[in-house]
This record gives C-alpha cells, sequence and structure tokens, in this order.
C-alpha cells in the first residue's frame, strides 16, 4: 500500500493515536497524507524518522515537503517541545526545495 493509493488516510491516524507501536513504516506519500487530513497532527507525535531512498526527492516531492515541515517546526517549537531526530539516506545527488 502507498499514499497514491486510495486508502483513507485516517486509518493511519488511529495508528498513529493509539501509540502501541514502536516502529511504524510507511511511504512519504502516506506520511503527508496524514498531515493533510489530521488537524490535530504533529511531528512530535514522532521521535524518529527516517528517509529511506531519499535520492529520489525532486522539486515537489513528498519528501521535500517533509523535511521542510520538520525544519519549521525545529524552528518554531517551543523550547519544552518534543521534536523528532531525522534521518535522510541517499545515494547521489538530492536537494531539498526551499
Amino acid at each position: 500500500m502507498t499514499g497514491d493509493d486510495k486508502v483513507d488516510p485516517e486509518w493511519l491516524v488511529d495508528i498513529i493515536r493509539e501509540d502501541d507501536y514502536s516502529v511504524l513504516v510507511v511511504t512519504p506519500a502516506m506520511l503527508s497524507n496524514y498531515f493533510e487530513v489530521c488537524t490535530e497532527a504533529s511531528l512530535s507525535d514522532f521521535t524518529l524518522l527516517i528517509f529511506d531512498e531519499y535520492h529520489h526527492a525532486k522539486q515537489d516531492h513528498c519528501y521535500n515537503k517533509l523535511v521542510m515541515k520538520c525544519l519549521q517546526f525545529r524552528h518554531n517549537a517551543p523550547p519544552n517541545a518534543k521534536i523528532p531526530q531525522v534521518c535522510m539516506v541517499w545515494y547521489g545527488n538530492a536537494y531539498i526545495n526551499t
């Protein structure tokens, strides 16, 4: 299942809010859909985000949107906010479209 599948993203909201998972693997499109659908969604819902295959990120790719969201969150977060660690794994050329 990917973010391109016409799956109701509300199911991801339920999974994340249950807090029963130590590891959750989703595509970047699914995570983007989560932030679009869930108005109370926050990056503080996560402790670690690993963006694998980041070398596929080009211009308006979901990865770039998510990384920009992470950077904005970190910049605007209050002092005691839970900020997730972010790891990007890529091979070759990739860039963040700012």
